[in-house]
């Protein structure tokens, strides 16, 4: 079967047949059908894969300060809500544009890698407990949290150990 004429052109009949395609096409999209499915039953699963569902957070991570702020400066500066990234469950709020196009690119590099507990009490005890993002310590472009400062100090006299441990999960 021929589909262009000799110049190159497509014939009237594969023509005709792609207008009808799209007519039914456009016709099945408008009644909300997908192939003999439930209406819309496709579109959601779709939407499903195109966006995962992340399920809110009831607070912004760090307490709302930003991220980048707080690594690449060292600095607890409050994090602007219309500027949220979500990343691993948690919604992360960036001070500036600048701030948010670079976590975008690495959160890795951003997120603290033990979250907000503190090294020191796992050690100690063996449990996750939530540190004050206020007594925080940048050791090698990392940011680590603590319950009290008694913690930190220990912290700030060995560090390895104490993240070690908290990155293994043995106590």
């Amino acid at each position: 079967m021929r589909f262009t004429d000799g110049y190159g052109r497509m014939s009237f009949a594969l023509a005709r047949n792609m207008a009808r395609a799209l007519c039914v096409v456009g016709l099945l999209l408008m009644l909300g059908c997908d192939h003999g499915h439930e209406a819309g039953a496709s579109t959601t699963a779709i939407s499903a894969e195109a966006a995962p569902a992340v399920p809110p957070a009831s607070s912004p991570a760090l307490g709302g300060y930003c991220p980048v702020e707080l690594v690449e400066r060292g600095r607890l500066v409050t994090g602007d809500p219309a500027l949220t990234l979500q990343y691993q469950g948690q919604a992360y709020q960036l001070s500036s544009p600048t701030a948010r196009k670079t976590f975008a690119q690495a959160p890795q590099r951003y997120v603290p890698p033990f979250s907000t507990y503190d090294p020191v009490q796992f050690s100690i005890e063996g449990t996750r407990t939530p540190g004050s993002v206020d007594l925080f310590v940048l050791h090698k472009d990392r940011a680590w949290f603590f319950l009290n400062e008694n913690n930190r100090r220990k912290f700030l006299l060995s560090p390895d150990p104490y993240i070690s441990r908290a990155l293994s999960g043995q106590k």
